[in-house]
């Protein structure tokens, strides 16, 4: 194998592993894959335990130690998790050990990309055309598994505004240097999109509704922070809406087309135009 594998993957399922390595092949990255972890360890060996990315199979306090190990052997390389679980002290454990980042089994194509493309890769240099993401399909599939696994699910529709004082009434544009900036605030478990590059959906699990203040009051310091160092935010107000499950216990498409209407219902005089799919 090459010294200029970029990914290493340990999935136990083979068709799953499959799939996986045709995607990361389809970014233009190099990958290795391995169904036991006696080969995943002979792979890391060759590399002389170098990486730019792993992604691991895991769903046992077993597959923790086995996390635990790789991380030791070179805790520079970011490691993000595949699982089926649904339980915040698993996460809370795992990143624990050095886990960066989580894949909920199942997953889409487009939310593994995202998730890998999160992490600088040494041997990249490809352009990688825009992905259309879909908020609808991923908020879908955490109500699922909100519902599943009995825990409280927060929806926050979040835009960035000039203040009445700057003297105009159109939404912030936000960059992507800027949106990275609000996204470094989140749990690596939380789903975190922009729309339409100028508002930005939080999806977030185990989130109550206690919780969303201090959520609002993050995104808010950040916000200050930023006006001092980013001249485009300058006069910028943030204004959010949100929404509960179980407390508010609607179809995921109902939930964000009541959060754009109250949006709406706050500012008539502008031109909301959020793309739903």
């Amino acid at each position: 194998m090459s010294d200029t594998t970029n990914i290493l993957i340990y999935e136990k399922m083979q068709s799953v592993q499959y799939r996986i390595l045709e995607v990361i092949k389809s970014i233009n990255l190099e990958s290795v894959g391995a169904v036991t972890k006696t080969d995943f360890m002979t792979e890391f060996k060759k590399l002389n335990y170098k990486a730019d990315l792993i992604i691991l199979d895991v769903s046992s306090n077993i597959d923790i130690e086995f996390v635990e190990k790789i991380n030791h052997l070179n805790p520079d390389i970011p490691i993000i998790v595949f699982t089926d679980k649904q339980d915040k002290e698993f996460f809370i454990k795992l990143l624990k050990v050095g886990v960066q980042d989580f894949i909920i089994k199942p997953f889409t194509n487009e939310i593994f990309i995202k998730k890998v493309l999160n992490f600088p890769f040494d041997n990249y240099i490809s352009e990688i055309s825009d992905i259309t993401f879909e908020p609808i399909k991923y908020l879908r599939a955490e109500y699922r598994k909100a519902e599943k696994g009995n825990f409280p699910l927060t929806v926050i529709l979040f835009a960035f505004l000039k203040s009445v004082e700057s003297g105009s009434d159109y939404f912030i544009d936000i960059r992507d240097n800027i949106f990275k900036e609000f996204q470094s605030l989140f749990w690596d478990t939380d789903l975190f999109f922009q729309l339409d590059r100028k508002y930005v959906l939080a999806i977030l699990p185990f989130c109550t509704e206690d919780n969303i203040p201090i959520v609002e009051s993050k995104v808010s310091k950040k916000l200050t922070e930023m006006t001092r160092t980013h001249p485009s935010m300058k006069d910028t107000v943030l204004e959010s809406v949100s929404s509960i499950f179980p407390e508010n216990n609607s179809t995921a498409e109902k939930v964000l087309g009541e959060l754009v209407a109250e949006l709406h219902r706050k500012y008539p005089e502008m031109n909301l135009q959020i793309n739903l799919k």
